[in-house]
């Protein structure tokens, strides 16, 4: 038998393959992109040299695992983190943040927002949340969103304020646009007004995008990820930029991970009558869609049946009611497309699992496997 595609054996390591009946094995034999076997040295070299020639790799120690799956996280906000300024724990404290942003605007075109991310307010040594007045001591002249590590919370200067049009009167719904002592908006966004003024932000070019994902993606292999799921494109900038970058990246056979990508239910309410979820590539599946039921443990939106035990008498609320949340829920489980519901808060939980149970018992269906996220 000889083999069209490169044969490579993998041994010299202890290779744990989390197969039962063979728990470690000396060798491995792969064919183009998948496993063909596994098993002793000698019998991986005669599996090899049946398919002719074959390239031998000593790994000269260690452990090889499998490709670790992840099963939720955010690969394309993370790849928006690389064009934007750090404002982590790591700073220290308020002040220090401020200093990073002013370097940044010093540094950004005048044409470009200044976003931050993976500010903390549980990690930084104020203890508080930024606000308005912290924001527009770095720039009034440049609009600065600073987004919070848990994507929960974000935070604007006076001139985004305006830009996106928040004032008192603004109402969103399942989010607050919080007020200060003046009755003005204080710069702190919560939960879906949050993901709003995150998704109103200007996109990032298709090139841009392209390399901070290709970017991403090495970072995840880094750390032994061979599959990775988005979970919820359309939270953050422009969802069509970062499908067209996708794609690009699957054509060219450059993700080098397998990617399971969820929508927000406008994106997939667009795909949906081109019957494209589900759509699959070796390297891009097109899966379900993701909502929200309720938000951070850590920022106290986590939805609560009892209260918080460092807050008696709050337990917080959901961002949608359960008869929205069933109507949702309903409708794409019909329509057989998977659905994943962010629930932190146990009252998050329990209310989308009877929405589930409710689906499942007006119309069964073996095959979905709906999700509840955290």
């Amino acid at each position: 038998m000889f083999c069209t595609e490169k044969v490579k054996l993998y041994t010299g390591a202890k290779i744990v393959t989390l197969y039962d009946p063979m728990p470690i094995v000396e060798a491995v034999c792969v064919i183009g992109e998948r496993i063909h076997a596994m098993g002793s040295l000698e019998d991986m070299e005669r599996c090899a040299a049946l398919c002719g020639e074959y390239e031998k790799i000593d790994l000269g120690g260690g452990v090889l695992y499998p490709g670790f799956i992840d099963t939720h996280s955010h690969l394309s906000m993370y790849a928006d983190t690389f064009s934007q300024v750090y404002c982590g724990s790591r700073l220290g404290t308020v002040s220090r943040v401020l200093d990073v942003l002013r370097e940044a605007a010093g540094n950004t075109p005048q044409d470009r927002w200044i976003v931050g991310y993976a500010y903390d307010d549980t990690g930084i040594d104020e203890k508080r949340h930024l606000t308005r007045e912290d924001l527009d001591a770095v720039s009034t002249e440049r609009p600065i969103l600073v987004k919070h590590l848990s994507v929960h919370f974000c935070y604007l200067n006076s001139l985004a304020i305006e830009k996106l049009g928040y004032t008192a009167e603004t109402r969103v719904a399942g989010g607050t646009v919080c007020l200060g002592a003046d009755g003005r908006p204080n710069g702190i966004l919560e939960e879906n007004a949050s993901y709003q003024a995150i998704a109103k932000l200007p996109a990032t070019s298709f090139d841009e995008t392209r390399k901070n994902m290709l970017r991403a993606v090495r970072d995840y292999n880094a750390q032994g990820f061979t599959t990775f799921m988005d979970g919820g494109i359309g939270l953050s900038g422009s969802y069509k930029t970062d499908m067209a970058a996708y794609l690009s990246l699957a054509r060219d056979k450059a993700l080098d991970a397998r990617g399971y990508l969820q929508f927000m239910p406008p994106v997939l309410d667009a795909l949906e009558p081109y019957g494209l979820w589900g759509f699959p590539s070796e390297y891009l599946s097109f899966g379900g869609v993701k909502y929200f039921t309720d938000g951070s443990i850590q920022g106290y939106t986590g939805a609560l049946l009892e209260d918080y035990h460092s807050r008696p008498g709050y337990r917080s609320e959901l961002v949608c009611t359960p008869e929205e949340l069933g109507n949702l829920v309903m409708h794409y489980h019909a329509a057989g497309i998977q659905i994943a519901v962010h629930t932190n808060g146990d009252a998050a939980i329990e209310a989308t699992l009877q929405a589930y149970e409710r689906a499942q018992r007006a119309l069964p269906r073996p095959d979905l496997h709906h999700i509840f996220v955290h």
